[in-house]
């Protein structure tokens, strides 16, 4: 027996996404993938970290990263030369760049900060809008209806376009799993499930936990917070 892990919108939060690999790797759980359904940046203190951290994981073949609105902001702040242009991508830095660029900077230096940035970037261009298994197809936002071939999806459709809170429908017999919009506990819906709980905004990182055997939603989320005061 298996099961898929699944993360979103960490938006920076590093230390949230520590605790979560902890508790992955102490669960005993066999893991088939890790799922990470975008939004790595903006907002919280440390973009750069959180990137890295996602990057290895996908290079170890350990886990999928897909695309978020925020990834799309980011990366087309910069040209086909990777090189920062702030008139590319102007809501980009009002809605977390700004927090973003300065966690590159902190971590790598102000020299070397946004020739990584311009790497991630590129990285970030080229992550997939879907992934899909047997029983789920996980998105950043939405899953489009109107098409039954995931390859004809736009990041217009699935990273940005929300689901209404009452929405409860999958895709073409599949359980959607997605983030996005963030709520104070997670969406356990019928045909899908929204796992963002605004983490960067003060609420626990919540963690879906899914049989790759079974139809449908989680069968455990765990919540993720960090303590202080202790």
């Amino acid at each position: 027996m298996t099961y898929t892990i699944v993360i979103a919108d960490l938006h920076g939060m590093s230390n949230l996404l520590n605790k979560a690999l902890v508790k992955i790797t102490n669960s005993n759980l066999a893991v088939s993938k890790i799922v990470f359904t975008g939004d790595y940046i903006d907002r919280g203190p440390d973009s750069a970290g959180v990137v890295q951290i996602v990057r290895n994981l996908v290079t170890k073949g350990n886990a999928v990263a897909l695309k978020g609105n925020h990834e799309e902001l980011m990366y087309t702040a910069f040209d086909e030369y990777g090189e920062y242009d702030p008139n590319l991508s102007p809501w980009w830095l009002p809605n977390g760049g700004a927090e973003t660029i300065e966690s590159y900077h902190t971590k790598y230096f102000r020299e070397g900060s946004w020739t990584k940035m311009g790497e991630d970037a590129v990285w970030m261009k080229g992550l997939p809008l879907y992934y899909l298994d047997d029983h789920r197809i996980y998105v950043h936002g939405y899953a489009p209806p109107s098409t039954e071939d995931p390859n004809t999806f736009t990041s217009e459709g699935v990273t940005w376009d929300r689901y209404d809170r009452d929405e409860d429908y999958g895709w073409y017999g599949k359980h959607v799993v997605h983030g996005h919009t963030p709520k104070k506990k997670p969406e356990l819906k019928t045909h899908r499930t929204n796992l963002d709980t605004g983490a960067v905004f003060g609420g626990p990182l919540s963690v879906g936990v899914f049989d790759d055997t079974i139809p449908g939603g989680p069968i455990d989320v765990w919540e993720v917070v960090i303590v202080t005061g202790k």
